[in-house]
């Protein structure tokens, strides 16, 4: 996407089932120590496979719109999403991310939509 262009709706999804970050991390058999769990892992994978094809953000500041219907907290899912678009290659980096919108309609649950655009640079 190029500068100047408008918003580009990246995933459009309804029925879809969000993960809530709450099941990040499950303990490692035999250690004491904290690993994704193979949960999230699907749902990043998940993620990559219903985003629009041959996108990709890149250095410059972004805006991103996440709207989600669920029964989780507005701010829950957003982490899982995040990661999800960068490890499908859609955004080059997560901190790129400087105009972060969520919003979240408890009526339609499953239902997932995630926009994002370049910011305006100001001079």
């Amino acid at each position: 996407m190029r500068m100047g262009e408008k918003d580009m709706r990246v995933i459009d999804l309804d029925n879809f089932k969000i993960i809530s970050v709450n099941r990040k991390y499950t303990i490692a058999k035999y250690a004491r120590s904290l690993i994704l769990s193979p949960e999230y892992r699907e749902f990043k994978k998940l993620i990559g496979l219903f985003c629009k094809k041959g996108i990709r953000f890149e250095a410059k500041p972004l805006c991103v719109h996440i709207h989600h219907s669920s029964r989780l907290d507005v701010d829950n899912p957003v982490k899982c999403i995040i990661d999800g678009l960068q490890e499908a290659g859609v955004l080059e980096n997560d901190k790129l991310i400087e105009d972060l919108r969520v919003t979240l309609d408890r009526k339609n649950t499953g239902r997932l939509t995630v926009d994002i655009e370049y910011l305006e640079e100001t001079a």
